[in-house]
């Protein structure tokens, strides 16, 4: 790591080095090939997990709970995952 700049003597802040976040990429791209079957039974959970937060959300919200904002942040989430993957949901 690189130091970014000298605090006190005893602290010091690093950047990571490019090469970390290079073999990251490179072990989750190998990670996350998904073949025909793979991906379709992917979509098929996916699909199943946002219809349960959609349904766990409305509940939340028609009992009144504050909860139904973590429901919609986890489908936030969900969306954020499936682009990802590229699958639809």
């Amino acid at each position: 790591m690189k130091p970014i700049a000298q605090g006190c003597a005893d602290h010091q802040f690093h950047q990571p080095d490019q090469r970390i976040f290079q073999m990251a990429r490179y072990n989750l791209e190998n990670a996350i090939l998904l073949d025909a079957q793979k991906k379709k039974d992917v979509e098929a959970i996916i699909k199943r997990l946002y219809r349960k937060m959609e349904i766990m959300k409305m509940d939340q919200k028609a009992s009144g709970s504050n909860r139904f904002h973590d429901t919609a942040e986890m489908i936030t989430l969900l969306d954020m995952l499936s682009r990802q993957l590229g699958i639809d949901k």
